[in-house]
């Protein structure tokens, strides 16, 4: 199965964004070891005493992410969904969408683990539905939680062969 996805995956550039180095980077390497070329954008939450280096831009405000994003050639986007201190994930995907037309793009979010804890399973599921439907409106091919690249992997397999039935 991966060898068939890094196939479908060969000459698609996706780009990543996230407002946190260390996630950044594992995504980048994941993503790449599935046949994408990554294209990597850390968007500066304030506290840039973090690492910064190692991507391929830094964002400082979302003029600038609207500027970059029309200037950049991309089939894809990952997001980082508890984004961020300057914009929202879904002002992200609003932008991109504008900019790109319908592309693949899909939103992660490490924020699961904590609401898991702290909900009954009835409220954590229908926040989770009520996220996908967010995540949806805006545009986005689907919403995972932190940890299942292979997912992630998969759905944009699916969201290109989708793409491909439409233009086709």
């Amino acid at each position: 199965m991966r060898h068939t996805l890094k196939a479908q995956f060969q000459g698609k550039r996706l780009l990543i964004i996230d407002d946190r180095p260390e996630e950044l980077r594992g995504f980048c390497q994941h993503m790449r070891k599935a046949g994408f070329e990554v294209v990597s954008w850390l968007i500066d939450d304030g506290f840039m005493e973090r690492d910064p280096t190692g991507f391929d831009l830094v964002v400082h405000s979302p003029q600038e992410f609207e500027k970059r994003v029309k200037a950049t050639a991309f089939d894809a986007l990952l997001s980082d969904g508890q984004m961020m201190s300057k914009f929202s994930w879904k002002e992200a995907l609003e932008t991109v969408k504008a900019a790109k037309g319908p592309i693949p793009m899909i939103v992660h979010s490490g924020k699961y683990d904590d609401l898991r804890e702290v909900m009954s399973k009835e409220r954590f599921d229908q926040q989770f539905k009520n996220d996908v439907a967010a995540v949806k409106e805006a545009g986005g091919s689907a919403l995972f939680d932190k940890g299942q690249n292979d997912a992630v992997c998969k759905a944009f397999a699916q969201a290109f062969a989708e793409q491909a039935k439409r233009v086709g």
